[in-house]
C-alpha cells in the first residue's frame, strides 16, 4: 500500500491516480486531518505493508526503522512529488513492498540513501 502524508499536495496525489499508482492519504482516507507525527507509527503498524511518503525531516531517522512498513522522506520540491514517488517505485532496489519493507528512505534529486532494519550504515543507490 502507497500511503501519503497530508503533507503531499493534492495535484501530486491525483497526478499517482493517473498513473494508476494506487494511493490513500492521512487525513482524507486514513486518520483524521492534522493527525500528529506520533500517531503516524502506530497508524502504519495497523496497516499491511505499507510505503508512506512525507515532506517531513522528522521520519528520515534510522530509529524509526521496522519489519512492519517503509518510510520515505522525499527531499524534493512539492511539484515534483508524483515523480519521484513513480521513479522510486519503479527502481529495481525498491520496486516490491517486500524489497521496501524495513527501510527508512531518504529521496532525493541525487539519488536514494536509507537506512535498513540490522544494518547500522547508510546505503546509497543512484536513480
Amino acid at each position: 500500500m502507497v500511503l501519503l502524508d497530508e503533507n503531499i499536495r493534492a495535484e501530486q496525489a491525483e497526478s499517482l491516480s493517473n498513473a494508476r499508482v494506487p494511493t490513500r492519504k492521512i487525513g482524507k482516507d486514513l486518520a483524521v486531518k492534522g493527525t500528529g507525527d506520533a500517531d503516524i507509527i502506530p497508524l502504519l503498524l495497523k496497516q499491511k505493508s505499507p510505503t508512506f511518503f512525507t515532506h517531513d525531516k522528522d521520519f528520515w531517522k534510522s530509529s524509526l526503522r521496522h519489519d512492519g512498513y517503509c518510510l520515505a522522506y522525499l527531499d524534493v520540491p512539492a511539484r515534483e512529488a508524483a515523480e519521484y514517488i513513480r521513479r522510486f517505485l519503479r527502481h529495481p532496489f525498491f520496486n516490491t513492498s517486500a524489497k521496501r519493507l524495513g527501510k527508512v528512505i531518504h529521496i532525493h534529486p541525487d539519488g536514494i540513501t536509507y537506512f535498513a532494519k540490522g544494518s547500522r550504515k547508510v546505503h546509497a543507490v543512484a536513480w
